[in-house]
């Protein structure tokens, strides 16, 4: 009966240990960011933002896009990685032929893998020219 009995734990202490071993690699690695893009001012989302963010060193391409209708833009990272969240909106009403007018606002984060990180970025009233 002992025997039966050290039999069945080492087999159920075993099929334990096996997984916990095989399910970790099913594991999500990546890293995920959230942006959203808001007015200083009246704390609204702004919309069609063109987004870059860049990785501090190391060699993680950087992802670039536009925000949504609702101001909102995600990306993927395959590792871990202090990223930098640059947005910059074309101020159409005071460009012209010469010069591109322009809002531009700045982020950091740092990602961690299988977790979305949320960074808001308040976009300034400042309009600078290009």
């Amino acid at each position: 009966m002992k025997k039966n009995s050290l039999l069945l734990t080492c087999l159920l202490l075993f099929s334990g240990l096996s997984f916990f071993t095989f399910s970790s690699c099913d594991s999500d690695t990546n890293c995920y960011i959230s942006v959203t893009v808001v007015d200083e001012t009246a704390k609204t989302p702004i919309s069609n933002c063109d987004v870059s963010i860049g990785a501090e060193g190391g060699n993680i391409e950087a992802q670039k896009g536009k925000t949504d209708a609702v101001g909102h833009f995600e990306a993927t990272f395959p590792a871990p990685a202090i990223v930098t969240v640059d947005v910059k909106k074309i101020d159409v009403a005071n460009s012209n032929e010469n010069t591109t007018a322009f809002r531009a606002g700045k982020s950091s984060a740092r990602l961690k893998e299988g977790e979305t990180v949320e960074v808001t970025v308040s976009m300034p009233s400042t309009i600078y020219y290009e």
